[in-house]
């Protein structure tokens, strides 16, 4: 990276730029009357005084203006830049030359730019540090928990000359942070949860005030011009797919209508499909709505929203857009492969998927999320061909030993939970691609696996032998069960309450497709019709089920899941495999099983 003005106190393209940068902030100031009131109440006070405060957020006019509040109010201030394609380089340079401050970004910065840059904010040795997708706070947990091979070269580098005590002072000295994404509030609830979360963080992207004006109506609109710019589109009169119906898909579908587009929202939340439906937008399932798109926005923060079976139905010529910033492990990937790559990458781990051993273990669903088979054999089959190693993923302690998960080849940097995905049958299925060829199962029994005193449902091809079997919990196993026997419990269960849901609606569920494995979990769709409207649901596969067999409705699964494994259901089977069981004598047992003994599920 070519720069002009770089030193130890500031990395920026050029410092000449300044005078530009100055009238971009003084302009952006009339529009912020709240901040500039604050500004005036921290220089009298300086509240601030004697901290140290490192912030990774969008170089923009607007983050100028904060960054000259927060000196005001005594603070000693380093920037970086939390995106590089938002950076205002002329912004970046007067808050250099005008204010003081040591500010480290530069417009399209590269990778190891990027990293060296988050580096200098952490050198500068903060008490705050504020974030926008947790990168400063990431890095800072890394060197806590000693995963310095999780950290990127240029900071790992660094942080591997420091002393030990050094590494510890760095983390400790932080009293607290901000975060203002949800990519990176759900990643710090996430450590919070597991406790090894350091310090405090408060949670900006909570904000109602955030919410209304930052992510409706302002990445509404920069998202409608961003378009605009980079296209010169005609959006009137053009089809607008909206993925995702939050604060953000609601700003943004709501400008594409105002400017003339015709919006289809696709959502998997039902309660916001309803409300897309009832604000006046057409709601349809990603798969319906992909030949029907002229432009197609992404609004979820999440991945595999728009997949390759989406694209290969698109129009020629169709616009993909994303508008919610995704995570580093994201833009890590985007920029370090082309398209071509990650297709030869897809077709090759379908290659896999195909050949003998393939699959390695059997996956089962329990408590919504597919656990390893304990032990050696049981009542799995596999396909002939190299078995699994040692080691397999970690899972439930009802459900046998824990294991340390597989490493994954590569330097674990671009992604920093790889490992946790490696040999994993996801993997080779291509990360949620669904397949075409779907065939109808029917449930046909009922069985527990003695070995982990666990409940499994069996799917059978509705024309065939093959069987899909999917491990659950006892509460969704006491659904399956009543709805076999026709036997009711005295109050609803989940599957009872979303069928009320579904019929109150005067709706009707056509289907139920068990679709793919990602992630270590089954995952299910219910396909609901109303009127001209397609409510497409994903949804845990026993829930789903149940819900099929209260309301009649087809199930169906892919060719490619009930070729992956199948399961011993017949005579021989030694104490330690599946069982198979009577639905009648099981739902004896479980008719009589009170919801607190769910969690101890041991006939």
């Amino acid at each position: 990276m070519t720069t002009t003005a770089r030193s130890a106190e500031h990395d920026v393209k050029d410092l000449g730029l300044a005078a530009a940068g100055r009238r971009r902030t003084e302009w952006a100031e009339r529009s912020m009357p709240v901040l500039r009131q604050l500004r005036e109440r921290f220089a009298a006070e300086r509240p601030l005084a004697g901290r140290r405060l490192s912030a990774c957020l969008h170089v923009t006019a607007e983050t100028a203006n904060l960054a000259v509040t927060l000196k005001a109010g005594g603070a000693d201030v380093a920037l970086c830049a939390s995106n590089p394609l938002s950076t205002q380089d002329d912004v970046a340079a007067h808050l250099v030359k005008d204010h003081g401050l040591k500010v480290f970004a530069i417009k399209g910065e590269d990778h190891d730019s990027y990293y060296d840059h988050i580096r200098a904010a952490l050198a500068h040795r903060p008490d705050i540090t504020m974030d926008d997708g947790a990168d400063l706070v990431g890095a800072l947990h890394m060197i806590a928990l000693n995963r310095l091979d999780d950290l990127a070269p240029p900071v790992r580098r660094w942080v591997e000359r420091l002393a030990a005590d050094d590494r510890q002072q760095l983390v400790a000295g932080v009293l607290g942070s901000t975060e203002e994404t949800t990519t990176g509030v759900i990643r710090l609830k996430a450590m919070a949860k597991d406790g090894v979360l350091q310090f405090p963080v408060i949670a900006v992207n909570d904000s109602d005030t955030k919410h209304l004006f930052d992510n409706r109506y302002g990445t509404g609109q920069s998202t409608l011009d961003g378009i605009l710019r980079a296209t010169n589109l005609l959006i009137a009169g053009s089809t607008v797919v909206v993925a995702g119906y939050g604060w953000c898909g609601r700003g943004f579908a709501l400008r594409a209508r105002g400017a003339g587009a015709n919006v289809i929202v696709t959502e998997i939340d039902p309660l916001k499909a309803l409300e897309a439906q009832m604000d006046g937008y057409r709601v349809l399932p990603m798969a319906d709505a992909a030949p029907l798109g002229d432009v197609f926005v992404t609004l979820t923060g999440n991945v595999h929203v728009i997949r390759l079976e989406h694209m290969r139905a698109m129009k020629e010529g169709a616009i993909i857009a994303n508008s919610r910033r995704p995570g580093p492990r994201a833009r890590a990937r985007l920029r370090g492969r082309v398209a071509a790559r990650r297709q030869g990458s897809l077709c090759a781990r379908r290659r896999a998927a195909r050949e003998p051993g393939g699959g390695r273990r059997a996956p089962r669903e329990r408590d919504g999320h597919v656990v390893r088979q304990s032990g050696t054999g049981g009542g799995v089959r596999r396909p002939p061909g190299p078995q699994a190693g040692p080691r397999g993923t970690p899972h439930s302690s009802r459900a046998g030993p824990r294991h340390r998960p597989l490493e994954a080849p590569g330097d674990g940097r671009r992604d920093r939970h790889a490992h946790a995905r490696a040999a994993e049958i996801p993997r080779l299925l291509g990360y949620g691609h669904v397949v075409a060829d779907m065939l109808e199962v029917r449930v046909a029994h009922l069985g527990l696996d003695r070995t982990t005193n666990t409940p499994v449902v069996i799917l059978q091809e509705k024309e065939g032998e093959r069987v899909l079997p999917i491990w659950i919990g006892p509460a969704e196993a006491s659904a399956i069960a009543m709805e076999l026997a026709g036997v009711k419990f005295s109050r609803p269960l989940t599957h009872d309450l979303l069928k009320q849901v579904i019929v109150g609606l005067g709706a009707d569920l056509r289907k139920v497709i068990i679709t793919q494995v990602k992630d270590n979990t089954y995952y299910a769709e219910m396909h609901i019709y109303r009127g001209d409207a397609v409510i497409q649901i994903d949804a845990r596969p026993s829930d789903s089920i149940a819900v099929a067999l209260r309301l009649h409705a087809p199930i169906f699964t892919s060719e490619t899941l009930l070729e992956l494994t199948s399961i011993d259901t017949g005579d021989g089977q030694t104490e330690a495999g599946p069982q198979a069981l009577d639905p009648d004598s099981l739902k004896t047992y479980l008719q009589n099983l009170d919801p607190e003994d769910f969690g101890k599920f041991t006939p």
